[in-house]
């Protein structure tokens, strides 16, 4: 699963395509947003919500010309935004929505959501923002990566 789209993209290639290609493995795109696609039956949010009533129900995004790119897909039962669903490479569209059901506790598959909470994490961690650095009453913050080690540190002899 690939936090992005497969072939539901302008191109017909995102970036699920890309990676299953490249890595050689079957891929299934998981954007939380829908592109704007020139070729697609004209539809709008709030259509494709009343569509879906109970958790698995799906909405097919199709082409004018009948050609199915991928599905928007209500991951849970109280959720009112889907996910939307496009093969990447090697994986039919209706298994696609059966390994992103398994994997959904939230609106967001497990495994996009768990890497998403890792990687912030290290990012507050590693390169912290500066509304993240909280300086210390009466002594200057230095940034934690430029902090130096205690035997590097120079006295000051003055």
């Amino acid at each position: 699963m690939i936090d992005g789209n497969g072939i539901l993209h302008p191109n017909r290639a995102g970036i699920a395509s890309h990676l299953g290609v490249k890595l050689g493995i079957p891929t299934i795109g998981v954007a939380k947003n829908l592109h704007r696609l020139d070729e697609l039956v004209q539809i709008d949010r709030k259509q494709i919500t009343d569509h879906l009533d109970k958790k698995g129900s799906t909405y097919l995004l199709k082409t004018h010309e009948n050609e199915i790119l991928g599905c928007a897909l209500k991951t849970t039962e109280t959720g009112i935004n889907p996910v939307f669903i496009s093969i990447g490479t090697g994986i039919s569209l209706e298994t696609a929505i059966q390994i992103v059901l398994q994997f959904s506790k939230y609106r967001i598959p497990e495994t996009t959501r768990q890497a998403d909470v890792i990687s912030r994490e290290y990012l507050r961690q590693h390169h912290p923002t500066q509304r993240q650095i909280q300086p210390v009453k009466g002594k200057k913050q230095q940034h934690p990566t430029k902090q130096q080690h205690p035997t590097q540190q120079q006295h000051n002899t003055t």
